[in-house]
């Protein structure tokens, strides 16, 4: 045993330390806290947007990933915080940080998804739209797959006397190529839907066309803003800040994603619509006139509706349950599917 200290003797204690202490007593655990109760908030404040825009429809692709998009970051979130304010042993650290990093990939995944499916849907399926996000999907996740499964591989985890608060102690420089291929396809998101934008807002006097557009960019800036914080912190922050930001990335993302959907779901929203809430119609690049459309409901009725239209304007509310079927010099034919 040591011979004690001498009275008033000072301990110096290395900053790096210090910065240590820091981070996982106050920095960590405030962050998460304060985005685990924007999460709860905005579960509860947009409940009733679910309950209409959700559970009354039918299954369906999409209704699967606004589910998986929606309730994930829970799992993700509760997982995270017993990361952080619970003791464990290594192994635990270990396992628990690897079903938080995958589940935590499988949420972001499904919310670029809807984006990518959002974003086709403003370029009427596209099909070099369609090529470019096929590529991006078929390139850029096998290669962050792979990545995710290297780093969940290592136990970058340990715990003084076994068991403990779970610290990081390596560099997870492998996470920085997922984010900055996940900000890749954001940035495109958002070209495509600026370009968009700048297309149909002159030809558009409805003030829903115009909140569509701008709170889907809006939503996107605000998640370009925080995937390039997150990625400058892995890239070039202290080994024990690298997954400072990753949680709260995540729930921005779902959050963001949710609420754009309920805003297109909404059906309050789709019977406020204008007249010139339409759906675009393509005819290379020419302007058409319609005098009539005839529509065939999901059970059977017809209806007809006589007006004008130009290239690139929007055709009804009916939004993409809306499907030609026929087309004439003077007429367009129309069915529309179940909601």
């Amino acid at each position: 045993m040591g011979a004690p200290l001498p009275q008033g003797a000072l301990i110096q204690i290395p900053q790096d330390v210090l910065d240590s202490l820091f981070y996982h007593t106050l920095i960590m655990p405030c962050t998460l806290v304060g985005f685990y109760t924007l999460l709860w908030y905005d579960y509860f404040s947009t409940m009733e947007e679910e309950l209409k825009c959700i559970w009354g429809r039918p299954m369906s692709t999409g209704k699967v990933l606004l589910i998986v998009n929606r309730y994930l970051p829970f799992c993700d979130a509760t997982m995270m915080m017993s990361l952080v304010f619970q003791v464990h042993t290594g192994r635990e650290c270990h396992l628990l940080a690897g079903v938080v990093t995958w589940l935590i990939f499988i949420g972001s995944a499904a919310s670029e998804m809807i984006l990518m499916l959002r974003t086709l849907a403003i370029w009427q399926r596209n099909r070099w739209v369609l090529r470019l996000f096929c590529l991006l999907v078929f390139g850029m996740w096998p290669i962050c797959i792979w990545l995710v499964y290297k780093e969940t591989s290592k136990n970058i985890y340990d715990t003084e006397g076994g068991i403990g608060r779970c610290i990081s102690h390596e560099d997870t420089h492998e996470l920085y190529i997922p984010y900055a291929l996940l900000m890749v396809s954001e940035t495109i998101i958002v070209v495509l839907t600026t370009v968009k934008a700048w297309q149909h807002l002159p030809k558009s006097h409805s003030a829903w066309v115009h909140q569509l557009y701008r709170d889907g960019l809006l939503f996107y800036f605000y998640v370009l803003c925080i995937s390039t914080l997150n990625m400058a912190m892995i890239s070039a922050g202290p080994v024990y800040y690298k997954s400072w930001l990753v949680l709260p990335q995540r729930i921005v993302h779902s959050v963001l994603c949710n609420r754009v959907l309920f805003f297109l779901l909404d059906p309050q929203v789709a019977r406020r619509k204008e007249p010139s809430d339409r759906v675009p119609i393509s005819n290379q690049g020419r302007s058409s006139v319609i005098n009539s459309v005839v529509v065939t409901g999901a059970h059977g009725e017809v209806t007809t509706r006589t007006f004008n239209i130009n290239d690139d304007l929007f055709l009804e509310e009916m939004g993409p349950r809306l499907h030609r079927t026929s087309t004439s010099a003077e007429s367009s034919s129309f069915y529309l599917s179940r909601p």
